[in-house]
């Protein structure tokens, strides 16, 4: 009798196993994408910006096109990456956990972690203000 009720534990089981292997490698490849889509948008953002300045949170930057030249930056907000600009913000990314940012020679390296742990990191090429 104890070996039936075993037999069928581990049979009920093995396709719950299965489903949770799914849902964690769907996760995975949804922050993946999400990554890979919020690097392009902020890589495009950025050639339409000078770099002002980096903070190991938040990075400041100026639009080049416009007179009076509005200052931009990106930052963490709880959960997100957000764009802050004229008072309102934009999603950039969400569930993350944690984001840094440090000044490199030729621009900005940037590393988030999602809330699942799994990190990411990126480079951005940012041009200097001319004085």
């Amino acid at each position: 009798m104890a070996l039936v009720t075993l037999s069928t534990i581990l049979l009920l089981c093995t396709p719950v196993l299965r489903v949770l292997n799914k849902a964690e490698a769907s996760i995975a490849t949804k922050n993946q994408l999400e990554w890979h889509t919020f690097l392009i948008q902020a890589q495009n953002m950025l050639q339409e910006t000078t770099f002002q300045k980096v903070t190991e949170q938040c990075l400041y930057v100026k639009e080049k096109q416009l007179e009076i030249k509005k200052k931009t930056r990106i930052e963490q907000y709880k959960t997100l990456i957000r764009r802050v600009k004229n008072g309102g913000h934009e999603v950039l990314l969400m569930d993350v956990k944690q984001l840094s940012f440090s000044k490199e020679e030729k621009g900005i390296y940037l590393e988030v972690v999602f809330r699942n742990d799994e990190k990411y990191t990126g480079f951005f090429f940012v041009e200097e203000e001319k004085e």
